[in-house]
């Protein structure tokens, strides 16, 4: 059985793709020119370049899906991934939290738990209902957000969670 999605959105992190290019435009123009007496090897600059490769691909965006029965929040490719299911979630503790900037991006462990976050700014924060899991994720869509959970999980309570 497919499931419908009801809500999708991708945000792509400029930050991260910004400052990792030119970190490997550095190396790339520092090693060319012999700047120093030890430039770096090609070998070197190789494993630089696929590491921060591999970080853009793990880190190029961030994706926050909701079908009928989950919500997710995937990085890049989908490799790094963070799902609940709508029946586990604590409606009343759904917030909009501003994020400090000192998070930083990416993958962050904060007090509230982890946070997959692209951007500085806002995001949503929920706890399942057990207060055993979080769903901490950057996003400028909040209000869109909310209103989507809400409304499945009361459809879902209407059915009995099936």
């Amino acid at each position: 059985m497919k499931t419908t999605i009801l809500y999708q959105k991708s945000q792509i992190s400029y930050f991260l793709v910004t400052i990792l290019l030119f970190m490997m435009a550095f190396l790339h123009i520092s090693s060319w020119s012999d700047v120093g007496k030890d430039s770096l090897s090609l070998i070197s600059l190789w494993a630089f370049d696929a590491l921060f490769v591999i970080v853009l691909l793990l880190f190029y965006k961030l994706t926050i899906t909701i079908d009928e029965k989950s919500i997710n929040a995937s990085f890049g490719f989908g490799l790094i991934q963070k799902s609940l299911l709508l029946e586990e979630i604590n409606t009343a503790s759904i917030e909009e939290i501003d994020v400090p900037w000192y998070y930083g991006i990416g993958l962050r462990i904060t007090p509230k738990g982890v946070l997959y976050s692209t951007r500085f700014g806002k995001a949503i924060y929920f706890k399942s209902l057990d207060n055993k899991k979080t769903f901490f994720v950057g996003t400028e869509n909040f209000s869109e957000i909310k209103a989507v959970l809400i409304h499945q999980i009361k459809l879902y309570e209407k059915s009995g969670f099936n």
